[in-house]
């Protein structure tokens, strides 16, 4: 019993650094750039006993009398309390650099952390976490709780830490880490941490083998597995690498699993001490107080599982693991005497294991010991325990073996008498069969060499295919350009100068013609992505009659050139906004109309019709389906319809043209987004193309609809004149830019630069606005002349906004010249409008004042005051339309068209028609869903209605339909609906009638 009263001494020993002798003095910590800075002594404390202080409280200085110093070199630590506490430091960088750090706090068993930042008069919050939320909840995923932080030049920063235990020993030790430091310390913990659990791994290994392998089935060696098991698994919870790898959205069991598993692996440790020395049979008394102490763990345990988890019951958990031990140590030395070697054994690993927890729980409680030498020291005790009672376990494997050996060496001699002529007379034949696999094996090694060597000229073969098709499209674009440049400016000339429509029918015939070329490039290079995987599918709300109304205007003018009907139907029931990849919905049923207008003869019929299938989880399976009285296909030639590069006849590519891609461009990008297609088809009696395509239900279009219209009008948010540096080598391409620019706008000025070299000299001795940069130039291309503006020009120069200008139109080009510091992307030919959009984006004052104060913006970035959405703003053109016009129902004003297509009466009319054809069906698709009372799709197209009203200047009709979207998103007055889509139909009856008259003048 002499052991009591160093028992008790130590625990009056471990809780004595639960008081503090704190100084007052306010400390600031004067940041050098050291690698790592412990924060302990510049922290002042503030403990909240009722918990309801809040961080407007602590940071007011109403309470900065509360705060108290930390005494030096005595640590951040509270011993048990239940108490919130509030900790405070500042942080003052005298050097001349920015600087990111890592503050660290090393104890994984908090359970709620808030870290605040308070900079001048502002306060926020970085984060709340803790062991008692989600793993998620950290910003810097690690075991212990780490915040990112910046430090800018010659700058004070006040920071507040609010730490709530629930009773656990608080000791926190909190360090300031560069980021390069937190890495080498995460990477020197992986290691310890790597050969402590490959110890108990290796450990459990050999018991598991001394216990099925040989055959030594006894209780000794299953308590010494589980005592293991179970040690390994506390110390993973305790190190909060549990909650990081196996459990990290349930916080609750950290805490429930931290007392539990040291419990239960003292009491397999107990278990397994009563099978080593056999006390039942050699120590009866002493087998009375081991069952004492397993009934002693086993009450706690169950105390601690019915929830019961508090400060007291932490000290219990320590008690009786430091008095289990010591008990299993003292007992060592009775069997010192009768069992020398194996006593020694279990004594030295007791010795050390008692000396490391010893350390490892004053540490924890008094923060008397650096952190890592508190972990490292319970760490290298528990293995060297664990390697000694293994290699005790092992002598005793020896001992029985010794014993067996003696028994059965005879038997085994004779054994190995017979068993040697067995194997002579087997070696013989087993040498014949090693010669015919040796023969094998070496034919089999030829062939996987010459295999390799074929997989070797795929890759290269592929690998020469997409540079092939990379450097195809640079060249084949570079010309296309020109033509295209060229034929804009033309056709913008004699637009300004009338008596030329012959010439400006030439020109819209080049233009087409420039533009299929175009497409047929654009289809070579989404074939090729497709056969690499390398295609993309986005997810992102849309509408898909919009969508589909969009292709139909676009083959409108084609279809009635042949005088071909081209007929749209839709099912209402499919919501009006779906979840899906628009650009490529866009991109099949682009395909599939333009082959049906291809090979429909005059006087046909082409019906696109929309259906719902099924709703089945949520996902929309719909059907789109194209048919046409064209030329139709045999059944014979409809298996290799959807092949690459194949038509149904050979001369169809003759008489019709194409690639023979479209088809298998539709079939795979209907695969690709998890749907099918299906043919139905005859000679001479037409063809049906069935795409089935799932998509999820979505809430509303995003900001930028699809079909956006730009406004190019400079405001006075732009500079008076907008200088341009073109870094471009090929001199029609510099004439093409410079006049398409030039007809813009005369506010704009371009200098041209014939290589990357050229661009930075001229950067470096003039203003300039933003650059307009070629990829491929001679002595200095697009990227390196980037990458030396980015990293050698001086601030603000070095984030002058750079717009790649290239003739690679692969994904791979875009991503990698934004990689590369450019800001934006153009492909050539360009579209003037995409250019002077992206001009007139980076050019306003919201952008340059945001690249000189140094940013590197993207497009999206950019929110400037007088930028418009469809070139004029729904509000503007409302009271336009008000002022304009007096509120008299179905008057048309097309004062906004004409400003919008800025008077160009076909496009006017185009849209006109569209107008006619689609508002109808609207009108009775809001009479559909509202009869089955789908108020939310019926206010979704009374938005899209809403709109279309106040271009066709309809005040009336547009407060109706304002009202209709209202009462649906509010759920008032949804009665009133019904007589609200009754007076729209009435007024758009009279509308329609002065839209065909407009039409036909």
């Amino acid at each position: 019993m002499r052991f009591f009263p160093l028992l008790i001494f130590s625990l009056i020993w471990l809780t004595a650094g639960a008081s503090h002798d704190i100084s007052e003095d306010n400390h600031i910590l004067q940041y050098q750039g050291q690698d790592v800075v412990d924060l302990s002594d510049f922290i002042d404390v503030l403990e909240d006993t009722d918990g309801k202080l809040t961080i407007k409280d602590v940071s007011s200085g109403r309470f900065d009398s509360l705060f108290v110093s930390i005494s030096e070199g005595e640590g951040v630590h509270f011993g048990f309390s239940e108490s919130i506490y509030w900790l405070r430091f500042k942080v003052k960088n005298i050097t001349n650099e920015h600087v990111p750090l890592i503050l660290e706090i090393c104890n994984s068993t908090i359970d709620r952390l808030q870290f605040f930042k308070k900079h001048y008069s502002f306060i926020y919050t970085s984060q709340e976490t803790g062991d008692a939320l989600p793993y998620s909840t950290r910003e810097i995923k690690n075991r212990n709780f780490a915040f990112p932080l910046e430090l800018f030049p010659n700058e004070t920063y006040h920071y507040y830490i609010r730490i709530n235990s629930n009773g656990d020993a608080l000791n926190i030790p909190v360090f300031l880490n560069t980021n390069e430091f937190f890495s080498y310390k995460l990477s020197r913990e992986n290691i310890i941490y790597g050969i402590f659990y490959g110890i108990l791994f290796a450990a459990i290994f050999t018991t598991a083998f001394f216990l099925i392998a040989l055959e030594l089935r006894r209780r000794i060696y299953i308590n010494y597995i589980f005592y293991l098991i179970f040690l390994g698994l506390f110390t993973l919870v305790f190190d909060g690498l549990a909650f990081q790898m196996f459990f990290p959205n349930l916080p609750s069991w950290n805490n429930f699993l931290l007392p539990v598993m040291p419990l239960i692996s003292v009491v397999f440790l107990l278990l397994f001490t009563m099978n080593y020395f056999d006390i039942r049979k050699n120590l009866p008394l002493m087998n009375k107080i081991f069952l004492g102490l397993i009934y002693l763990n086993i009450a706690v345990l169950v105390v601690s599982i019915l929830g019961i988890f508090g400060q007291t019951i932490f000290v219990l958990v320590v008690i009786l693991a430091l008095l289990s031990a010591f008990t299993a140590f003292l007992l060592s030395f009775h069997f010192i005497r009768f069992m020398p070697q194996l006593a020694l054994i279990y004594m030295i690993s007791f010795l050390l294991f008692l000396v490391s927890a010893l350390i490892f729980s004053s540490s924890m409680i008094s923060g008397a010991l650096d952190v890592e030498v508190r972990d490292y020291a319970l760490k290298i005790g528990l293995s060297i325990q664990v390697i000694t009672l293994t290699g005790g376990l092992a002598y005793r494997v020896k001992m029985i073996q010794e014993g067996l050996y003696r028994q059965s060496m005879n038997a085994m001699e004779q054994k190995v008498r017979e068993r040697t002529e067995e194997l002579n007379h087997r070696t013989s034949k087993l040498q014949g069969a090693l010669n015919e696999i040796n023969l094998i094996n070496r034919q089999i090694s030829d062939q996987k060499m010459q295999l390799e060597e074929a997989n070797q000229k795929i890759r290269e073969t592929s690998g020469m295919k997409e540079i092939f098709l990379a450097n195809t499209s640079h060249e084949i674009r570079t010309p296309l350009n020109a033509i295209i440049g060229y034929t804009n400016l033309l056709m913008l000339y004699v637009r300004r100068n009338p008596g030329h429509e012959k010439l400006q029918s030439y020109l819209s015939n080049i233009k087409t013609s420039g533009d299929q070329l175009l497409v047929l490039i654009n289809d070579i290079l989404d074939f090729s992505k497709i056969e690499a995987g390398k295609l993309e599918l986005e997810c992102v709300p849309f509408s898909l009659n919009e969508n589909i109304q969009h292709v139909i205007s676009t083959f409108n003018v084609k279809a009635a050139e042949r005088s071909i009907s081209l007929k749209f139907n839709t099912d209402p029931a499919i919501p009006p906004i779906l979840m899906g990849d628009p650009y490529r919905l866009t991109q099949i049923i682009g395909n599939l109309v333009s082959n049906a207008v291809k090979f429909t003869g005059n006087l046909g019929e082409i019906e696109l019709r929309t259906e719902l299938i099924t709703i089945k989880d949520g996902v929309f399976m719909v059907l789109l389906a194209v048919k046409d009285s064209g030329i139709g296909i045999s059944p014979e030639k409809q298996s290799r319809i959807f092949d690459s590069f194949s038509q149904a006849e050979s001369h169809t590519t003759r008489k019709f043209g194409g690639t023979g891609l479209g088809l298998a461009i539709v079939k795979r990008l209907a695969e690709l987004q998890g749907g099918s297609i299906e043919l139905s088809s005859a000679p001479g009696l037409g063809s049906e193309f069935r795409i089935t395509i799932p998509y999820k239900k979505g809430t509303e279009l995003p900001n930028e609809e699809t079909g956006r219209g730009y406004d190019y009008t400079l405001y006075e948010c732009h500079p008076e004149k907008i200088r341009v540096l073109l870094a471009e080598d090929n001199e029609i391409n510099q004439e093409i830019a410079i006049d398409t620019l030039g007809d813009w706008t005369d506010r704009i000025t371009v200098d041209t630069a014939e290589n990357g070299k050229k661009c930075i000299e001229l950067l470096n001795a003039n203003t300039y606005d933003l650059v307009l940069m070629d990829i491929q130039m001679p002595e200095m291309d697009g990227y390196e002349a980037t990458m030396r503006i980015r990293n050698d020009l001086p601030d603000p120069l070095c984030f002058i906004p750079i717009i790649a200008m290239t003739a690679n139109a692969m994904e791979q080009e875009r991503n990698k010249c934004l990689s590369m510091g450019m800001n934006e992307y153009i492909s050539k030919p360009f579209t003037p409008e995409d250019l002077f959009y992206k001009i007139k984006t980076f050019s306003c004052s919201v952008a340059k004042e945001r690249w000189m104060s140094g940013e590197i913006l993207k497009l999206s970035d950019i929110s400037c005051q007088h930028e418009r959405q469809n070139s004029i703003p729904v509000e503007s053109v409302e009271e336009e339309t008000k002022e304009e016009k007096p509120d008299v129902i179905a008057q048309i004003n097309l004062v906004h068209l004409e400003k919008v297509y800025k008077g160009n009466k076909e496009k006017i009319n185009r849209i006109l028609g569209l107008y006619i054809e689609t508002i109808p069906v609207e009108i009775k698709q809001m009479r559909v869903l509202m009869a089955g009372g789908k108020f939310q799709e019926t206010g979704s197209v009374a938005h899209t209605m809403k709109t279309k009203m106040l271009y066709l200047g309809l005040s009336e009709l547009n407060e109706r339909a304002k009202a209709i979207e209202g009462a649906c998103k509010e759920g008032v007055n949804t009665n009133q609906i019904p007589q609200l889509i009754e007076e729209i139909e009435l007024g758009w009856e009279i509308a329609s009638l002065q839209i065909s008259d407009i039409i036909k003048d």
